[in-house]
């Protein structure tokens, strides 16, 4: 199996995964927003509510700096891939 390769596969997954993960939470997040706006919570449930969903926002935004880490990892090795083959003449 060559490097590139296992580059690749790991990079991919992972970036499956964050791309996943930042839906999922940013849903998350909607539907609490939505959950507030509906109920009108007052006093503690509403600061609890709130700090769901800002608890939500936040891994969001982690999955979407996972994400933007391996999309920048997987377009280094394409780079990498290009330098290390030399050019058909």
């Amino acid at each position: 199996m060559r490097p590139i390769f296992v580059i690749y596969l790991a990079a991919g997954i992972t970036l499956l995964f964050a791309v996943l993960n930042t839906a999922a939470y940013a849903g998350y997040a909607y539907v609490t927003h939505h959950a507030i706006a509906i109920l009108k919570p007052e006093g503690d449930d509403l600061s609890k509510m709130q700090a769901v969903q800002s608890q939500d926002l936040d891994l969001a935004a982690e999955g979407c700096v996972l994400a933007l880490l391996q999309t920048g990892i997987i377009i280094s090795a394409r780079k990498l891939k290009k330098q290390a083959t030399p050019p058909n003449t």
